[in-house]
């Protein structure tokens, strides 16, 4: 498992080694990490934004190289879904982390539940982040509003409604 802290500070030095800042949006369970959820592991650091960069790929090598993670500790993997995100979710960004060569945001509260409720209906992923995250009714009904946006099936309606209950004992 990556410890984010530990990985993100030497990824810091090794941007530095390049005379490169780099500014990092995070998500996933990278994001619930440095948002308090310390019992949340993760074996990579998703992030969206910027465009992986060579000076990048280089230090987040030199990084894994260093601390014996895999290649891909930190990759834009989760681009594929940004089209799914909420409307001007980079205006809300929260910055979490700032060193020297380094800066790194994640989404803000709200963001980062309606993207895992768009996960969990559209893949059955997420449902333990979601939970965790314990949404108030307000942030949920948001969310609600935000994944119906993207015409549900039937289905997609039931699981709202299971994690509903779930979440507000319903």
């Amino acid at each position: 498992m990556i410890d984010i802290k530990l990985a993100f500070n030497e990824l810091n030095k090794e941007l530095g080694k390049r005379d490169c800042s780099v500014d990092l949006t995070i998500c996933g369970g990278a994001l619930m990490i440095l948002t308090g959820m310390p019992s949340r592991v993760t074996k990579d650091v998703d992030f969206i934004t910027p465009n992986m960069s060579n000076e990048l790929k280089e230090a987040k090598d030199a990084v894994a190289k260093s601390l014996g993670y895999e290649r891909n500790w930190l990759n834009d993997n989760a681009k594929v879904y940004m089209n799914q995100l909420p409307e001007g979710w980079e205006s809300r960004v929260i910055s979490f982390l700032e060193l020297s060569y380094l800066r790194v945001f994640g989404f803000s509260r709200q963001d980062s539940i309606s993207s895992k409720l768009k996960a969990f209906i559209d893949r059955d992923f997420d449902r333990e982040d979601l939970i965790d995250l314990s949404p108030s009714a307000e942030e949920f009904e948001r969310a609600v509003c935000f994944v119906r946006g993207f015409n549900l099936d039937d289905v997609q309606e039931l699981d709202i409604q299971i994690i509903k209950g779930e979440l507000f004992d319903e």
